[in-house]
């Protein structure tokens, strides 16, 4: 019976035998332990899935920036290193956050989860071509407005601020994938906080440190660049 169940628990004070064969053995012969366990374990299942859909979309979301601009046989509006910075710097701060995500006060609430059932359910999937579509066809649109006005240098530059901003903000609606944004506890997460402040300090150093600039051959950034950045971002937020 413990070998054929999903999950086989024994006492501490069992034998030896049946902890052997056993997934979990409870040191202490106390089943509340059983409770907590499994309320661990769906936040850490629930933490897990909210890291994978904001990275999937991230990255698609370039993917889908890149194509998109073969395809219309303009520049890339990103250049490789960019790219790289984005998703290895810029959003590797909210992504370790996610995972100390406390969970929400219902997680006991909800139905356990089926075995043969994906991580990546139907509303996550719709979720990550929603983000990448959107961001993705929101810069290349940006990118194409501004490289017509001021060329292709502050164009690129434009993308990337706005590629690294949607994806630090956005990271907040991956929080939950069942309660509004404006529904949670903005507070709950303090690491979330910090790394999404500390995803934005790192981009405007990129943005406005010398050497990174000729590195990145980015141009500077006026007020009108930084009020339509700003806007794109609230818009992609609210939808």
């Amino acid at each position: 019976a413990l070998k054929q169940a999903d999950i086989g628990i024994a006492l501490g004070s069992g034998t030896d035998v049946a902890k052997g064969a056993s997934d979990l053995v409870l040191l202490k012969d106390n089943y509340s332990v059983i409770v907590r366990a499994i309320k661990e374990g769906r936040v850490i299942f629930d933490n897990i899935r909210k890291m994978v859909l904001y990275l999937l979309s991230d990255s698609l979301s370039l993917v889908v920036l890149v194509l998109c601009s073969i395809f219309l046989s303009v520049p890339l509006p990103l250049t490789a290193a960019q790219i790289l910075w984005i998703n290895l710097v810029t959003d590797g701060f909210p992504s370790f956050a996610l995972t100390l995500e406390p969970g929400s006060k219902n997680v006991m609430r909800n139905k356990p989860h089926d075995p043969q059932v994906p991580v990546l359910d139907g509303n996550m999937k719709f979720f990550i071509i929603l983000i990448s579509g959107l961001t993705g066809f929101f810069g290349l649109a940006l990118f194409v407005y501004f490289n017509a006005l001021s060329g292709l240098t502050v164009a690129r530059t434009v993308v990337f601020a706005t590629l690294a901003l949607n994806t630090l903000l956005y990271v907040f609606s991956v929080r939950s994938l069942k309660t509004s944004l404006f529904k949670q506890n903005f507070f709950s997460n303090k690491w979330l906080l910090f790394g999404v402040v500390g995803g934005i300090v790192v981009q405007l150093f990129a943005l406005y440190f010398p050497p990174l600039v000729r590195f990145f051959n980015l141009a500077p950034l006026g007020a009108f660049e930084w009020t339509v950045i700003l806007i794109e971002s609230f818009v992609v937020i609210m939808l």
